[in-house]
């Protein structure tokens, strides 16, 4: 709906004739990662210790899409579709070594 159907704009001193408008909107997202991880034990300084690390990785990608059509009784005026895409890419790396002092 248009609440401001009728009223004159200021710039061009036209009448507001839009009725309502149109919009569809579309959005497609896809997201994929992995991680690895390595875990080793074995005697450091006369000590038992476990060392452990990895790696992991999360990726995503969305994508946006949208037009308006502003209807009025006559011509429809289409607007064309605006994408836009958006991502996002995280790494991670991690290590612990631990030590059991007995």
């Amino acid at each position: 709906m248009n609440n401001d159907y009728g009223s004159i704009d200021p710039l061009t001193g036209q009448i507001d004739l839009t009725t309502a408008n149109n919009t569809r909107s579309v959005i497609a997202q896809d997201s994929y990662g992995f991680a690895v991880q390595l875990s080793a034990t074995g005697k450091l300084a006369g000590m038992n210790n476990q060392l452990t690390a990895g790696v992991s990785g999360d990726f995503a990608n969305a994508r946006f899409s949208h037009s308006t059509i502003r209807t009025r009784s006559s011509p429809l005026i289409a607007r064309p579709w605006v994408p836009t895409t958006t991502r996002c890419k995280q790494m991670r790396l991690h290590a612990i070594a631990t030590l059991a002092c007995l």
